[in-house]
């Protein structure tokens, strides 16, 4: 299961790291995110709990400089 969000686009984020990247939410759309599994050229995945469907899903968000303008 894949939901493309961008990052950096809640309220709830964490202040980016020293390497200029976004920081990771505590949650995107329904999903309570839990960790960072793998980070590319233009987004991130990331392990997270889905409520509705009670398992670990996979989250694709996409970085902030890659969104359309």
């Amino acid at each position: 299961l894949l939901y493309s969000a961008a990052l950096g686009a809640t309220a709830d984020d964490s202040p980016a790291d020293e390497s200029g990247g976004a920081g990771v939410p505590d949650q995107v759309g329904r999903y309570r995110v839990l960790r960072e599994v793998a980070r590319g050229g233009m987004g991130v995945i990331l392990a997270a709990a889905d409520p509705d469907l009670m398992r670990e899903v996979a989250v694709k968000v996409m970085l902030p400089q890659h969104l359309p303008k």
